[in-house]
């Protein structure tokens, strides 16, 4: 395995060959994420001073802190496919090591021990374990599980393509398509890219929806031209579906 590299072959039989991130684009991407989160602190402080006042301000801005900050990382992480605001800017993605999506408790436990990888101070932690791990992990991708990945192009927004099938798009050569053909291992094989597709860097989703579509068009009885290779998956599995 390439040091910066990651080859993956995931539970679904799909091949992931991704792009591990260094230590200078996770701080980048950390940093700008600081400064979202400093101007929201600073907004709350604002308030709490002035409608609160006194000691008790100091106490609820201490809790809302200590909430907030790792907060706002499991929001974004667990919600917009493992992309919070710097890493979406940075292009990068946090994944499970097998390349499935992080879930919310993996995404707690890397971001509560983000203040160790802040030790003794300006990411010196972080980054020195990023550099010793053979995937570059700081401590809390190897105690959650995690990898950050470089996409190498911008990838469609993934609530736009998480949809799972019945799918809202229908092609004109669809009612015609015969897939008797497919079998239900090849169609469990689909629905699960189908389901986990908006997690994947550009270039890797684009590669195995085509994998995909060429192990099923042969088998496929159908008039006309071809749609694209994430059509025709869509409409395999709703045939199916419709079929019984």
């Amino acid at each position: 395995m390439d040091r910066d590299r990651l080859k993956l072959d995931t539970p679904e039989g799909l091949a992931l060959d991704l792009v591990l991130a260094g230590p200078g684009t996770r701080a980048l991407a950390a940093l700008f994420d600081l400064l979202l989160q400093g101007l929201v602190l600073a907004a709350m402080a604002l308030i709490v001073v002035n409608g609160v006042g006194g000691s008790l301000s100091a106490a609820i801005l201490l809790i809302f802190s200590a909430a907030f900050v790792p907060g706002y990382h499991v929001y974004f992480e667990t919600r917009s496919a493992g992309q919070t605001p710097g890493k979406q800017r940075m292009k990068l993605r946090v994944l499970r090591t097998d390349g499935g999506a992080v879930s919310t408790a993996a995404s707690l436990v890397r971001n509560l021990l983000r203040l160790v990888d802040f030790l003794p101070s300006t990411y010196f932690v972080g980054a020195a374990a990023i550099f010793m791990t053979s995937l570059n992990q700081r401590l809390g991708d190897l105690a959650a599980g995690t990898i950050v990945v470089i996409e190498p192009d911008r990838s469609p927004r993934p609530d736009l393509l998480a949809m799972p099938p019945p799918l809202v798009r229908r092609t004109t050569e669809e009612p015609a398509w015969d897939v008797t053909a497919i079998t239900a291992e090849e169609v469990a094989l689909i629905r699960a890219f189908l389901a986990r597709r908006a997690t994947l860097p550009h270039g890797a989703r684009a590669k195995l929806a085509e994998q995909l579509a060429d192990r099923v068009r042969a088998r496929v009885a159908t008039p006309g031209t071809w749609p694209t290779a994430e059509t025709l998956l869509e409409g395999v599995v709703r045939r199916k579906s419709e079929s019984g």
